[in-house]
């Protein structure tokens, strides 16, 4: 195109005289013609780049169709319309919103830069987020859609390697593309996991796209806090140390985040992600497994000592009773199953040399193994016989369930 020359250019007033002889009449007749100016400026997008191929119409006040014209590869256009006139000028072109601008020619007239804005646009409220090792973490963000074009929108996280990321619609369905209507725009959100072996204390950039007949994105700032320490000790009924028991420390959502093992005297120590939620299981072959949830937060968790409850435990009212030499005696007792699931119980005796003991069932027939159910109570009697030959004292009687 010639910009300085078009720019300088005027379309001059020209007056035609005619005269006209019909017959013996003489008719005079003018014809004005009308003037035009050269309109001309700059198309770029939001960044400043100057836009080529965009599109510029023409439309009276009526809004009748005038004329059209496009940018060229420095985004310069320019269009000869009549004066005294008022026009409508509209900027399009394809993946940007359509941009109008209403303008009177009185003379040659420079509309200066038009700024065309993306179609898509992504907003969110969170730009920087601190997050413990192993989170997940749920971000919301709006993806928009400004032009007057249906855009079809696929979506890419890029994300530091061992990260897992999602998008999820408002049901929490996951999601990669979808359709976005002119004018139109959508609630998503965007969930993220560390994983437990991310670098602490150290930001890690997350970069989400949003791809339609352009791209745009939105870039998030995670810093990865140093993890926190949780330590307890687990001991038996008793107040026994409880040592070589698993601890098993799940995620929220069911994940398996680390495992560690009960120490000398029943000790144990694990490091986890600040600012999360977790379920810890504690179990240990002939132990009830015991479930605690916690809640970190940015500092160290003692929870003190942990009672883990034996599986097979028995009971009696009798605890010391008097007996006669050379007499026998039943004591009732219970043998109860404590556990989710079946077990073999064995029931042994230490006693005094010469004692004769017997495990008998409700129908007084003798038995030293049994099968217990989950939960399960088990009513016996313990059949002593005591020797006529045994001293006076006091002597223990041990019953042991294995």
């Amino acid at each position: 195109m010639m910009r300085a020359r078009d720019e300088s250019l005027i379309a001059m007033l020209v007056l035609i005289g005619v005269t006209l002889y019909i017959g013996s009449q003489l008719f005079s007749v003018k014809v004005q013609c009308a003037s035009y100016y050269t309109v001309y400026g700059i198309v770029v997008d939001e960044a400043g780049v100057k836009l080529s191929g965009v599109l510029v119409q023409v439309y009276s006040s009526s809004g009748a169709f005038i004329d059209q014209s496009s940018t060229d590869s420095d985004g310069y256009f320019a269009l000869m319309l009549e004066s005294g006139q008022q026009y409508k000028l509209c900027f399009s072109k394809a993946g940007y919103a359509k941009v109008e601008k209403t303008i009177n020619v009185v003379g040659n007239m420079n509309v200066s830069t038009i700024t065309l804005p993306r179609a898509l646009k992504l907003y969110c409220s969170a730009l920087r987020l601190a997050v413990g090792l192993g989170s997940k973490i749920t971000i919301p963000f709006t993806v928009s859609n400004e032009g007057d074009t249906l855009e079809t929108v696929e979506f890419i996280v890029y994300k530091p390697s061992g990260w897992s990321a999602r998008i999820l619609d408002q049901y929490n369905h996951e999601i990669t593309d979808i359709y976005l209507p002119p004018s139109s725009k959508q609630n998503l959100q965007l969930e993220l996991c560390t994983p437990s072996t991310a670098s602490v204390d150290t930001e890690y950039g997350i970069a989400l796209a949003a791809i339609g007949t352009l791209k745009c994105y939105l870039t998030i700032t995670v810093y990865v806090k140093p993890p926190v320490t949780v330590s307890g000790r687990l001991v038996d009924e008793m107040g026994n140390a409880v040592e070589n028991a698993i601890v098993d420390v799940y995620s929220s959502d069911g994940f398996l985040v680390k495992s560690a093992t009960s120490r000398m005297a029943g000790y144990f120590t694990i490091e986890l992600g600040s600012s999360n939620s977790y379920m810890l299981y504690f179990s240990k072959p002939g132990y009830v497994k015991y479930t605690k949830s916690i809640m970190l937060g940015d500092e160290n968790l003692d929870l003190g000592e942990i009672v883990l409850q034996r599986k097979i435990q028995l009971y009696s009212s009798t605890l010391e009773l008097t007996v006669e030499p050379g007499r026998r005696l039943s004591i009732p007792f219970t043998i109860k199953n404590s556990g989710e699931d079946y077990e073999t119980v064995k029931l042994s005796t230490e006693n005094p040399e010469d004692w004769i003991i017997r495990t008998l069932t409700q129908n007084n027939r003798e038995a030293s193994r049994f099968i217990l159910s989950p939960k399960e109570n088990l009513n016996l009697q313990l059949e002593v016989t005591v020797p006529s030959t045994v001293s006076i004292g006091e002597y223990t009687l041990r019953l042991i369930a294995t």
